[in-house]
């Protein structure tokens, strides 16, 4: 007999085949997230809104994420 403790015991949440219902909240928080962005003037919100254009070589070069290293 083997005894699982502390964070090695089988998380039902983490089954990844188990089906659950969305959060009710999910639609409602996300809408009121982007009116909340859109009143700040977020760039990405300003984006969006004009049809998501494609960005020149150098805009893409300002906003791309950075690589990181692995540590080996």
């Amino acid at each position: 007999m083997h005894v699982l403790s502390g964070q090695a015991q089988f998380d039902d949440r983490r089954n990844s085949s188990m089906v659950r219902a969305p959060d009710p909240n999910v639609v409602p928080q996300f809408i009121a997230s982007c009116r909340r962005a859109r009143e700040r003037g977020e760039e990405w919100i300003a984006w969006i809104d004009n049809g998501c254009p494609e960005l020149t070589v150098a805009e893409y070069e300002a906003v791309k994420p950075k690589r990181q290293l692995r540590k080996r």
